[in-house]
């Protein structure tokens, strides 16, 4: 057999052996459970532990799972046992020697694995099994190891689990990873007919339903059928539950599918053909074309059962089938391939531990369920990558649903992790480094850490901590910030001589600037935009002297972050680099699900899975043809879909598509179902022309975006907030109305309780005599003591209670300073205290004032935006398509107009169609227009503020067009209508600047009108030009 060779292989293949036996501390402290049920966790080495457990558990665990590092160059594991960690660097060089040090990731990977591999071996009894997570970047190679490990033979499979789209994915989505089943002895698994299987889906939501219908409707089983379909009508389409649909018949032993009991259509002229009675009528059942499926003896016990296990139609007219009890096939194979999504997991971890504590964990329903296969109770599970510790969560799910007196135990051993309070103390791992470096090698190196934090008055506090926590001198950290700037002092920051180790900064790091020995960042602000992230993380970048290090810790720049966007940050940063000529890292794990489609509601599509064999190949095509749309047959599968309710000529057409009666009889089935399902949420339950959306035609509507380095973002507001600005270059005056001298005055009042207990109140009626808030704060400060206010004292005062994140201190408190001293001067006033007497309406003008300034600003940038030369594009690549959008209105259209062309039916969203006083409203006339003009195909009511809506960035908002159309042409419409009093407002003039830029960089592919006072000759126009 071939067999994997790597660099360092000879060096691990029997290191197992060479592993010293540790003996396990009891911790108590940590400890839960009763001391006898066999669960345990081990915190350490997963090597080491393994070789501690050994003595304890060779040969009794039943089943292993491990979700080890999936080998994509990401720094960020959670585990120790990252293979790019320094924990495992070390580790290589003292097994492998010194070519570990330049080993690549695969190499270090597998130099990792195979010796935890075979210790895990070691483990399992003669049934055991070992199962393993992992991804594309290293699935071949861990087969190769496992083959090599557990033997060829014991390969029982590969299950690929499909996990979600990733819609920022080069090439293709990468959607799925894989979990790799081996035995330790498949033979022996052969010889004792092992049978995995797992509990269908949805199956105990229907029995349970079921036997509440039977007990509520006292054994009706005609009245239980009616309900249990009613239920699976009202179930959503995704819902599991709603697969077991066809379970709808019942009787005394329980759910039943009428299944069908003719013999394959298999050319076989010696079927079965004896007569079947019928139960009422005694005469003879009519029989299938092709014979019946079982034998006469067979028909005859079943016949003879309590109940019968066949199932007679009304008459003698129609075929009996053959009864299949659900509680009977309540059990399946575990699929190879099979779809969860991966967020459940990551919720459900940040619901129990909170956000960020861990990442990419295993959902807890699969490995429930495949745990549960395997095992019994009393088995023995392993798991030594424990992360999150999703299997001990498995096994106590499957230990409280099935009880037993001997449950399920789990053994963890997961690796020590950091805190978020060790993250500082971690980054002198490198300090240390260099020292040893410049020792062999003469090369001075000093690695500077850089602080990103996220206020300039946090800065201080920082840097206090440093000193106190971590024995940093205050001369070796430096802080950068507006007008405090240290570094100015420091004369040459590369020289040997300087000390500065730490610079903590605000803005600093993205205005170009860049600092020597720059090796850590560590960043405590939240960053938006992908250009200013890239700005920020190429600062450690810049490596001195880049030559190879003999410290391989020393060959790489670190970031550390406590933002939960740091992956999305990697990743921008990642293509910057490749588009700059570096060689890309693997891409992250992360998953960007994009939102499926759904029916609007009332739409429940039929289909009827038939063979190939059953549908007339010949007749079915012109059949759909002449349905326009209401059926779609895919004679290759065998598949007919009835996407809405048909007349009885429809119906007619329709079953003329397949030949035997029993196909008949499930196409009726499936016309009632539809038919029924419309009229359950207020449909007629008529035919009808089926809509646009649900014949599934495409409707792409392209996106406005911004291209950056060769990569689409759709133009959304953190463009607009990264825009430079200084606030204490703005104008600080205040509005003329505010004057701190006059301030409001009040009624005052009287209560009094009479002597007969009765309230009575008195109004002071001259209010100009009651300056009740300026004797309420004089007498506040007398009960607080006196405070000599100055400006500065007053300036700190206000920066504290104005909320300005966007802004750096340094500019506040001068445009703070600048505001105070202009008031002073316009009202003539030389004491700040009264000023400072009326602190509160002035805080609340200011920062009304900095908003009016920062929406000014906003405004700027976004008119920049709206200029030829700006970046803003329209591709196709980044659109909408409301074939898979959900259409989801508040309210749908209630009107008598009947419309032919909305894409979702005939019933728009939230649109009206008369006013309070009975007049036709303006939208509802611009629809009316839109449905009868010929140029367009189909259009859609957009819905403002949905997610799944076509939406354009103003300069405050996010602006959804009314309507949207696709013309016959090709193009696309965009449609905002704006009342005549509204049309001149800043707010149109910005929508339809913006409309008019979509347009306009589309190349002729969309088009953008805004008609006014109803008057729709601009869509005639639009829609008419070349």
């Amino acid at each position: 057999m071939p067999t994997l060779n790597w660099i360092g292989k000879e060096a691990v293949v029997n290191h197992h052996h060479q592993v010293p036996f540790h003996l396990l501390k009891d911790v108590p402290d940590l400890a839960c459970g009763e001391p006898g049920d066999g669960n345990l966790i081990v915190q350490g080495d997963n090597l080491v532990a393994l070789k501690a457990l050994l003595p304890y558990y060779a040969g009794q665990v039943k089943c292993i799972y491990i979700d080890p590092p999936y080998n994509t160059g990401n720094e960020g594991w959670v585990y120790n046992d990252n293979v790019n960690s320094p924990v495992i660097r070390e580790w290589l060089g003292k097994v492998v020697g010194k070519e570990g040090e330049t080993l690549d990731r695969h190499d270090r990977w597998l130099c990792m694995m195979y010796p935890r591999l075979v210790s895990l071996r070691r483990f399992l009894r003669a049934d055991g099994v070992i199962l393993v997570s992992i991804d594309d970047n290293a699935l071949t190679n861990l087969l190769h190891v496992l083959e090599e490990i557990f033997g060829a033979v014991n390969h029982l499979g590969t299950l690929v689990w499909e996990k979600g789209k990733k819609g920022d994915s080069k090439f293709f989505s990468e959607n799925h990873e894989y979990i790799v089943v081996f035995a330790l002895n498949k033979s022996l698994l052969i010889e004792r007919k092992i049978k995995w299987q797992k509990r269908k889906e949805g199956v105990d939501r229907v029995l349970e339903r079921y036997q509440s219908f039977r007990a509520d409707l006292d054994e009706n089983h005609t009245e239980i059928r009616v309900a249990m379909m009613k239920w699976y009508r009202l179930l959503k389409k995704d819902d599991p539950a709603k697969a077991h649909k066809h379970y709808n018949w019942s009787d005394a032993k329980g759910l039943y599918f009428a299944a069908d009991f003719a013999g394959p259509d298999d050319g076989r002229e010696n079927r079965p053909r004896y007569d079947i009675p019928h139960p009422v009528t005694g005469k003879c059942c009519k029989k299938p074309s092709t014979g019946w499926r079982w034998d006469e003896e067979t028909t005859k016990v079943a016949l003879a059962e309590y109940p019968p296990r066949i199932h007679f139609g009304p008459d003698e007219t129609t075929i009996p089938c053959r009864k299949t009890y659900l509680f009977e096939v309540s059990q399946e194979p575990f699929p190879t391939v099979f779809y969860k999504d991966g967020r459940a997991a990551t919720l459900l971890v940040e619901e129990i531990l909170g956000k960020g504590a861990f990442a990419f964990p295993k959902d807890v329903s699969v490995l429930s369920d495949l745990i549960g296969m395997i095992s019994k109770p009393g088995d023995v599970v392993l798991d030594s990558f424990a992360g999150s510790g999703s299997t001990a969560h498995a096994l106590l799910e499957l230990n409280c649903s099935t009880p037993q007196s001997e449950p399920r135990r789990f053994i963890l051993v997961q690796q020590p992790y950091e805190t978020e309070e060790q993250r500082l103390n971690n980054e002198n791992i490198c300090r240390d480094k260099t020292v040893t470096e410049g020792q062999q090698t003469s090369e001075y190196v000093r690695p500077i850490l850089l602080i990103q934090a996220e206020r300039v008055d946090a800065c201080e506090p920082l840097r206090d901590r440093l000193v106190r926590e971590f024995g940093l001198s205050k001369d070796e950290v430096k802080i950068s910030v507006g007008k405090l700037d240290e570094l100015k002092n420091v004369k040459d920051i590369a020289s040997p001589k300087c000390l500065v180790r730490v610079i903590i900064t605000v803005e600093k790091l993205r205005e170009g600037w860049d600092c020597p020995f720059a090796y850590v960042l560590c960043s405590l602000k939240e960053t938006r935009s992908v250009t200013a992230i890239e700005q920020i993380v190429g600062r450690i970048l810049r490596l001195p002297l880049a030559q190879a290090k003999r410290h391989l810790d020393l060959n790489c720049a670190y970031a550390f972050s406590v933002s939960d966007s740091i992956t999305d940050v990697l990743a921008e940063l990642r293509e910057a680099l490749e588009h700059n000529g570096f060689t890309a890292a693997e891409a992250e794990r992360i998953i960007i699900p994009v939102p499926q489609g759904t029916f609007p509601l009332g739409v429940q599509p039929q289909t009827v899975k038939l063979t190939p064999a059953e549908i007339d190949a010949t007749v079915a095509p012109i059949q759909v043809l002449a349905l326009a749309g209401k059926v779609r047959i895919d004679t290759a599968t065998g598949e007919i879909t009835i996407v809405v309710p048909l007349d009885d000529a429809d119906t007619e057409k329709l079953k003329s598509c397949v030949k035997t009666p029993e196909a008949k009889i499930q196409v009726e089935e499936a016309v009632t179902l539809v038919r029924e399902a419309e009229k359950a949420f207020g449909g007629s339950g008529a035919t009808r022309v089926p809509s646009p959306y649900e014949r599934q035609l495409d409707f792409l509507v392209p996106l406005i975006c911004v291209f950056e380095n060769g990569t689409l973002y759709e133009f959304e507001s953190t463009f607009l907030i990264e825009h430079p600005w200084k606030l204490s270059e703005k104008d600080a005056s205040l509005p003329s109305g505010y004057n701190p001298l006059v301030r409001p005055v009040g009624y005052a009042g009287v209560v009094d309780v009479g002597a007969k207990g009765d309230v009575q109140t008195i109004v002071i009626k001259d209010p100009s005599e009651v300056d009740f808030i300026g004797t309420l704060h004089q007498q506040t400060l007398q009960l607080g003591g006196t405070y000599d206010w100055s400006i500065d004292s007053l300036i700190a005062w206000l920066d504290r209670e104005i909320d300005h994140p966007d802004i750096p201190a340094g500019e506040s408190a001068e445009f703070l300073r600048k505001v105070i001293r202009g008031l002073m001067a316009k009202l003539g006033m030389t004491d700040v205290s009264t000023v400072a007497l009326d602190r509160f309406r002035l805080r609340d003008e200011i920062a009304a004032r900095i908003q009016d300034h920062r929406e000014s600003e906003r405004k700027a940038s976004f008119q920049l935006l709206l200029l030829p030369a700006s970046p803003l594009t329209v591709d196709e690549g980044r659109s909408i398509n409301f074939k898979t959008m959900g259409y989801e209105p508040s309210r749908v259209y209630e009107g008598g107009f009947q419309f032919q062309k909305h894409y979702f039916g005939p019933k728009p969203g939230e649109l009206s169609e008369k006013t309070a006083d009975g007049q036709a409203t303006e939208e509802f006339r611009c629809a009316q227009f839109l449905d009868g003009l010929l140029q367009v195909q189909f259009w859609v009511r957009n819905l403002p503020r949905k997610p799944t809506s076509f939406r354009l960035q103003t300069s405050t908002d996010w602006f959804y067009p009314d309507f949207l159309c696709q013309l016959a042409d090709g193009r696309v419409l965009a449609v905002e209508y704006k009342g005549k009093h509204l049309y001149d407002a800043v707010d149109a003039e910005e929508k339809r600047a913006v409309g008019q830029v979509w347009a306009s960089r589309s190349g002729g592919r969309c088009l953008f009108v805004m008609p006014t006072d109803g008057d729709f000759s601009v869509i005639n126009k639009a829609v008419a030009s070349a």
